[in-house]
């Protein structure tokens, strides 16, 4: 396989062939695998043989590794092939997802984490050329996982329902979180050239990597990938737009409900102290070696309403070499046709009860100070004034989806219109399930909402949500085919332009909409850039 120079700098000495000193696995003959095979739901990846299951009209493939368990020396380091097996390796179940500590404290997975899972159409083969989508989850960069479950037996990402509606194949994949995926440290800076920070993004490279040269044995096209992910799996996605390390390996992208974030190496760093100071460690050994367990324990609880996330991409210099906004509008950056887009209430479930217009008040003043401008709190209250609003809580619910999504999301439409030529559409999603609790209907469309629609995971949908499942599936589908999301009998879709701001409203019905929340953006980001914001 022709190997990218940013690759090179990369992977040189982390990519031996199944344990040789050769170049990166390219076919499955590095592993002394047979070319293809007769068995039904058997196929033959560059590591060996996998045995996949067959349900409904759908083959799916689940826990096949991508890439070598991420331990010992290769803890903190960027991933490399994954062994040879001989065999056939039974790919029929979810492997362990990587290592997190949930809400209330509790510590599960494993740090022997990086496998991937694949759906296809059961009647796809090694010539179909099916495109082919890759999802990311999210979880804040330190909890979730590719088989996360909403209920007992009932995964959100299984890719069942979307293959069979949609004709094409669909990926998902576990990276490494929290310390063991975004940990920068100057000792483990000093060791390689593109710093510490970003295993957990090399990880996803490393994974569409494996995509570009496994897939159409699978039935997929590798001409035809598209990328998406939803909260930190969005901030990937669009770092991964940003990213020369991944050229090449996405035709187009999907960012839902994420920013094109990522950390100061500086900032990134003085963090990794402290957490290697919490654990007892001042040397790359000793952070090597210390217990799993002991570095999980130390990742704070995820920060709801506020601005910042304990773990972040780093702007290493070399996996992200600059501020991703920057990369873009500047177009060094991967140009592919791109939908960028928000839930209505993405706050909806993180903000606290606020019953009066005195805590709604203090609420403004503390997410002020979290700016660092304690000032700014009777300009953020003018703004948003509860009058505005059903109630002091909508009010600080829409205060705080516009900080971190809605402005955010526009301010990376304009930079994609600025800086590449392929078209970038926007949608906004309303939609609550049709059959929802009243508790629930009350929320509005939250963080997360659409992601039981995209993957078609509703217990009990009713007819809008029939229609909305059915959107998120054509447009998505048809953005991979063909990188435009119109086509067949879906209302036109207008792509973004910073003159009018078109999106689509993707509820039930669908609508076209102009300007979404435009006055109150402008507001925010005249603040931010006072403040010397991003």
């Amino acid at each position: 396989m022709a190997t990218r120079p940013w690759l090179a700098l990369v992977f040189t000495f982390v990519l031996p062939a199944c344990g040789d000193d050769g170049p990166p696995v390219s076919s499955p003959a590095s592993c002394g695998a047979p070319a293809a095979s007769d068995v039904p739901g058997q196929v033959a990846t560059t590591s060996g043989l996998v045995q996949g299951k067959l349900a409904g009209g759908t083959w799916t493939w689940q826990g096949v590794p991508f890439a070598a368990p991420p331990v010992g020396p290769l803890r903190f380091a960027p991933p490399v092939a994954a062994p040879c097996w001989e065999g056939v390796k039974l790919a029929t179940a979810f492997a362990p997802a990587c290592l997190q500590k949930g809400e209330d404290g509790t510590i599960t997975g494993s740090e022997d984490c990086l496998t991937l899972n694949v759906w296809a159409p059961e009647s796809a083969s090694a010539s179909s050329a099916l495109p082919v989508l890759v999802f990311i989850h999210g979880g804040g960069h330190q909890q979730g996982s590719a088989s996360q479950e909403v209920v007992p037996g009932l995964r959100l990402y299984d890719g069942q329902h979307f293959v069979e509606r949609s004709g094409a194949l669909l990926v998902t994949l576990d990276y490494r979180l929290g310390p063991f995926g975004f940990l920068a440290h100057p000792a483990l800076s000093a060791e390689r050239p593109e710093k510490s920070g970003n295993y957990g993004m090399l990880d996803q490279i490393f994974a569409l990597e494996w995509v570009k040269h496994n897939i159409a044995r699978f039935g997929g096209d590798p001409a035809r990938v598209l990328v998406f992910g939803e909260s930190a799996g969005a901030v990937s996605t669009c770092r991964l737009v940003a990213s020369p390390l991944a050229a090449g390996l996405f035709a187009s992208a999907i960012v839902e409900s994420g920013a094109c974030t990522a950390k100061p190496l500086a900032e990134a760093e003085a963090q990794g102290v402290t957490v290697a100071e919490a654990v007892g460690c001042s040397d790359v050994a000793c952070l090597r070696d210390v217990s799993a367990d002991a570095l999980v324990a130390t990742v704070a609880p995820l920060e709801g309403a506020s601005l910042r996330q304990t773990y972040d991409g780093v702007i290493d210099g070399v996996a992200v070499p600059e501020h991703p906004i920057a990369s873009i509008e500047s177009g060094r950056h991967n140009a592919v046709p791109v939908i960028i887009g928000t839930n209505t209430e993405e706050q909806g479930r993180a903000v606290p009860a606020i019953t009066s217009e005195a805590e709604y008040a203090e609420a403004v003043r503390a997410y002020a100070a979290s700016l660092g401008a304690p000032g700014l709190a009777p300009l953020l209250l003018a703004r948003y004034p509860v009058s505005d609003y059903a109630s002091p809580r909508a009010a600080f619910v829409a205060l705080a989806t516009d900080f971190k999504f809605a402005c955010p999301a526009r301010k990376a439409l304009r930079a994609f219109e600025q800086g590449q030529s392929p078209a970038v559409y926007r949608y906004v999603f309303g939609h609550v399930a049709d059959n929802a609790a009243p508790r629930v209907k009350a929320l509005g469309a939250t963080h997360g909402s659409e992601l039981a629609f995209v993957f078609d995971a509703l217990p009990n949908p009713g007819a809008g949500d029939e229609l909305v499942a059915a959107a998120f599936n054509g447009y998505w589908s048809r953005l991979a085919a063909t990188g435009d999301p119109n086509g067949g009998q879906a209302p036109t879709w207008p792509a973004y332009e910073a003159l009018g701001e078109p999106h689509l409203a993707i509820d039930a019905p669908l609508a076209v909409g102009t300007a979404y929340r435009a006055p109150q953006c402008d507001f925010l980001e005249n603040l931010l850039e006072n403040l010397g914001g991003t």
